[in-house]
């Protein structure tokens, strides 16, 4: 088993740099940093720990995207699956809530179409309606190891 590093406040969500869609890729404009805020009394460097339900507020992003294709902004939502119970550690540190932790494998994550990307000029359109991706957390810190 890897070791994964226990997540807090300051450690942000990473996604897949393009977006897999047919025929072609979407790469996505995030709207700023996807940072997480910890909830726990634990502390690291004045950072606190980040308790299960901290990362819930960057499961669901509004964000622009364009493909190669269709170079005017479109919009749409990035959904991120929710965490495994494996991104837990099974220690509970305040009442019931777990630690959160690396994930031991990337999340799945789909970005759904609401106003479609056009080609130059506001020609044709994306018809594209979702586009599928991967994200996953980056630890800052390396001291608090959970096995």
């Amino acid at each position: 088993m890897s070791t994964r590093f226990v997540l807090f406040e300051g450690d942000e969500l990473a996604i897949s740099e393009t977006f897999r869609g047919s025929p072609e890729d979407a790469t996505l404009e995030l709207p700023g940093r996807l940072v997480l805020k910890g909830s726990g009394h634990l502390t690291c460097n004045r950072r606190r720990a980040c308790l299960q339900g901290d990362e819930d507020e960057l499961m669901v992003v509004t964000c622009k995207y364009t493909t190669r294709k269709f170079t005017e902004s479109g919009e749409g939502t990035l959904t991120i699956e929710s965490m495994d119970p494996m991104g837990h550690a099974k220690v509970a540190v305040e009442g019931s809530k777990y630690l959160l932790v690396e994930p031991l494998q990337d999340l799945e994550a789909t970005f759904q179409v609401t106003t479609a990307a056009k080609s130059r000029g506001g020609g044709a359109e994306d018809t594209e309606k979702s586009y599928r991706g991967k994200a996953w957390f980056v630890a800052k810190q390396k001291l608090l190891k959970f096995a």
